[in-house]
């Protein structure tokens, strides 16, 4: 097997281009039922590879889509009786905090 140094993989980091973004999140009620969600983005950009984002801007955009994906998924589990309200506005507060906290990272 070959040496990779350091610099070879910060250069490849820095090649890296995503085009595509999925998150998917799953909410299971104790009393059975479930609810999934999934959203994909797509990031078509002015940069040097029209058809893709850095690592660092994916690494934003996977949080911030987690995020919707996320309260969006307790939302529907609510509306579908799945989980009661209370623990809807629990799972929203938290999120928030827990992807706030990402995103500063």
């Amino acid at each position: 097997m070959s040496n990779i140094t350091k610099e070879q993989i910060k250069q490849i980091r820095e090649k890296i281009g995503v085009t595509q973004i999925t998150v998917s999140r799953i909410v299971k009620s104790r009393h059975g039922g479930d609810v999934f969600v999934s959203m994909a983005a797509n990031f078509p950009t002015e940069t040097e590879s029209p058809d893709s984002v850095s690592l660092k801007e994916a690494k934003i955009a996977t949080h911030l889509l987690g995020l919707e994906v996320n309260m969006r998924a307790h939302e529907q589990a609510c509306a579908g009786g799945i989980i009661h309200s209370d623990e809807l506005e629990t799972a929203i507060r938290h999120i928030k905090v827990n992807y706030a906290h990402l995103l500063k990272k």
